[in-house]
């Protein structure tokens, strides 16, 4: 990995900051709670023609391609401040920015869990915009080192990797002229934001701080912007990793592409301990172990998917300890017999996928058997291996 020193790249100023907003580069910012809007103020046809040609050239943005514009109704606090500052006509500027950004800016996911290596791979466009999760650094470098390429010049659309030559405890999605987008921590008290570069590490005004009650720290270390960094590309071509699967990856892909779409459906509805139970997770630690072989494969998509499994587990887990473990006053045993595993469509489903994985047969009476094996496990401590329960069929 290159690496680069970095101690004032792209020193950025806002060209004009009020209570409500800050503006760089033609790109006014909504503070933190003070509006979701991109805007840049506009006095004549000729400021939204050298606007867009601007934004166009330092986003790489074809002037062929089409961008539908929309003029803003003053609605938010910063909206209104920069009307009644400039007497200009706001122009939403979320077309210029990969959708992502554009929707996500400044609003909160309402689960903790997606963090900064989840923003930037859903703003980069490498993964899919419903997959609001949490990202794990294993899995995180699998992507970089399968879909992308590491470069000395930082540009736009990059990945930023800080402190690149030791923790690489952070990533950030770069927009231009020393502008960011990124989600500080995985609590779901941490917003998405674009602030510069240099201030990566800055708490900004308004913005939540863990207190001394609170089983967090901040997650940013000081001085972070001054740590050796990284940049990574999208590669032009990306690499088909999709071919000359066996029978049995294929399974191992299925398996864990059906807990996926499961998480994503419950997390952000706050049911994942309900729906999904603390067996998932023990799920996920068996097959964790029983496909290790996966991490060392030569297929990339073994691999991606390999890693996975780890962001999906810790998400579980903080989903539910969210959900269900935010109180100092709650007892394992008193709530994991009504999180511990639910008789419901989705284990069933994940039974299924199971006995596929490890080719056993989906006989009603091997279904009954497993069934049978999680009644009789002792819930208010949930410690029941069902890939073990499986495997014995």
């Amino acid at each position: 990995m290159k690496l680069i020193l970095v101690f004032a790249l792209l020193q950025i100023t806002a060209l004009y900051a009020q209570e409500n907003y800050r503006c760089y580069s033609q790109l006014c910012i909504p503070q933190i709670d003070q509006g979701n809007n991109l805007f840049s103020p506009l006095h004549n046809q000729q400021d939204q023609e050298d606007l867009n040609s601007m934004l166009r050239q330092k986003m790489g943005i074809s002037s062929s391609k089409e961008l539908n514009f929309e003029w803003l109704a003053p609605q938010s606090a910063a909206e209104k401040e920069a009307k009644e500052d400039t007497q200009a006509y706001l122009l939403n500027l979320a077309p210029f920015f990969p959708e992502f950004v554009g929707t996500s800016f400044n609003s909160y996911a309402n689960f903790s869990g997606p963090n900064c290596y989840n923003t930037a791979l859903l703003s980069s466009g490498i993964l899919p915009s419903k997959e609001v999760r949490y990202v794990s650094l294993r899995e995180f470098e699998q992507f970089l080192e399968t879909f992308y390429i590491e470069h000395k010049e930082v540009k736009a659309r990059d990945i930023v990797l800080f402190d690149a030559k030791s923790t690489r405890s952070h990533a950030a999605f770069y927009l231009y002229d020393g502008l960011i987008f990124h989600k500080k921590g995985y609590t779901k008290k941490y917003n998405y934001r674009i602030v510069p570069l240099q201030n990566v590490d800055k708490v900004e005004e308004g913005e939540w701080v863990p207190g001394p009650m609170d089983d967090i720290r901040y997650p940013l270390d000081e001085k972070l912007n001054e740590k050796p960094m990284a940049f990574f590309a999208l590669k032009k071509e990306l690499p088909n990793i999709k071919k000359d699967l066996s029978k049995d990856e294929t399974n191992f892909i299925h398996a864990i592409s059906y807990i996926t779409d499961q998480l994503l459906q419950n997390a952000a509805n706050w049911k994942v301990g309900k729906e999904m139970g603390v067996i998932s997770e023990d799920v996920l630690s068996d097959l964790g172990q029983y496909f290790y072989t996966y991490s060392r494969s030569e297929k990339a998509l073994l691999k991606l998917f390999y890693a996975r499994i780890e962001s999906l587990r810790d998400q579980i887990n903080l989903s539910i300890r969210e959900s269900h473990f935010s109180s100092r006053f709650a007892r394992e045993d008193k709530i994991y017999p009504e999180i511990c595993f639910k008789d419901n469509k989705y284990l069933r489903g994940l039974i299924a996928k199971l006995m596929t994985l490890f080719d056993k047969t989906k006989s009603q009476e091997n279904f009954e058997q497993v069934m049978k094996d999680l009644q009789a496990t002792d819930t208010k401590a949930c410690r029941f291996s069902l890939v073990k329960s499986v495997l014995r069929l």
